[in-house]
Order: structure tokens, then C-alpha cells, then sequence
């Protein structure tokens, strides 16, 4: 299983010698954990885990969510919270804290909002690889979709509340980017709270890089 730790500036491990595990059931083999701060010294975690079904080996993936206290307390049972069965299909997940006590989450081209209880608040389509809060609330994400026979890359605004705030496809900001799903700008949110966007073509053996700045 995968375990957490806190370790102050001086090496001192505050949740014991290997920390808290992310969850306590042994039937399953965590396969990848994810992680984000909350707003008082814990962490919310991501975690994906593996179950053998039977013999020749047969792998079931389910998704699971937990809130670690600064403490080192489990606050969503010893096991988290379920999320999804069977949904590892190589889609983009990550979790990002949304400044409220909640979380946001992606996986299985599914982006969903819950609050500090564990409880669900919405769930919308997508699946992209870059994601960073707003500063308001919301998260910015950025990705490729897909246009034969060149890419259009995209970014979008999403609301505390799931609205997409820059249309339901987004902004395309380079409509001939390279044929490459896992491929997203990079973005960074300014202390004016503008967007600044940053990209390359990715053509081979010759790509151009582009720079772009947007307001909220």
C-alpha cells in the first residue's frame, strides 16, 4: 500500500516511522497516488487501486478519494471514499484542492467537484493534462482536441460551479498543433489574474513556441 508522510524542516517524521497509509485495505495493491494540500496543513489524496480477480491474474482498477488531517487522522473512513470501478484506461487524472475545503478531480474523461464531506457537487466531459486554479474558485485546463488532419489545442475556464466560462469547447489557441493526445500549454496565472499561456507546435524536426496572455 502507499503511505504518506510529514517531515518537518529538521527530518522529523510527524505521522511515525513509515506515516498513513492512503488506505487500509489489503486486498488490492495501490497502483499510483495523487495528492494536493488543503487549506489547514493536510492533504487530500487520489489513489488508484488494483484487484486481482482470479487466476490467471485478471486486474479490476477502482478509484478512490481521502482527506489525511494535519494530524495524520484518515477523515474519510479507513478506506476513502469510492469513486469509480474499472476506469484505468489511460485517460488524464489529477486532483487540485479548490480553495474551499473541496477538491476537484479528472478521471475517465470526467472532471467532478467535491466538498469537504466527500460528497459530489457536479461532474462534467473532459480529459486534459494541464489543470491550475483561477484564483476564484475555478480551475483553468488545457489539452488537445482532436480536428483530422492537425490538432486544435485548447484552454477553458471552469467555474466552482462546473460552468465552462469560455464556451463549451473552449479557446483554441493553435488550430495545427501535432497529432498528440497528451499534449497541453502550459499555464500560468499571474498576480494581476491574468492567464499567460505558453505552447509549442511540436512538429517535427522544427517547432515554434508561442506565448499568449488572456484575462480571466
Amino acid at each position: 500500500n502507499a503511505y504518506v508522510n510529514k517531515i518537518d524542516s529538521n527530518g522529523s517524521r510527524h505521522w511515525g516511522e513509515y506515516g498513513i497509509s492512503v488506505q487500509v485495505d489489503t486486498t488490492g495493491r495501490n497502483l499510483e497516488v495523487d495528492y494536493c494540500y488543503d487549506s489547514d496543513g493536510g492533504i487530500f489524496a487520489f489513489c488508484i487501486i488494483s484487484y486481482d480477480l482470479n487466476y490467471p491474474p485478471y486486474y479490476s482498477d477502482s478509484l478512490f478519494i481521502q482527506h489525511i488531517s494535519k494530524d495524520g487522522v484518515r477523515l474519510w473512513g479507513e478506506n476513502g471514499i469510492f469513486i469509480a470501478d474499472s476506469i484505468f484506461t489511460g485517460s488524464f487524472w489529477w486532483i487540485i484542492d479548490d480553495d474551499s475545503g473541496g477538491i476537484f478531480i479528472q478521471y475517465g474523461a470526467l472532471i467532478e467537484k467535491y466538498n469537504g464531506n466527500g460528497e459530489l457537487h457536479w461532474s462534467i466531459a473532459g480529459d486534459y493534462p494541464e489543470v491550475i486554479k483561477d484564483g476564484r474558485g475555478g480551475i483553468i485546463i488545457s489539452g488537445v482536441v482532436d480536428s483530422y488532419p492537425t490538432n486544435k489545442l485548447i484552454v477553458n475556464r471552469i467555474s466552482s460551479n462546473g460552468e465552462k466560462l469560455w464556451g463549451d469547447g473552449g479557446i483554441i489557441i493553435d488550430d495545427s498543433v501535432d497529432n498528440n493526445s497528451g499534449y497541453a500549454a502550459e499555464v500560468f496565472l499571474n498576480s494581476d489574474s491574468t492567464i499567460s499561456v505558453f505552447w509549442d507546435t511540436q512538429w517535427w524536426p522544427i517547432d515554434d513556441l508561442f506565448l499568449q496572455r488572456y484575462t480571466l
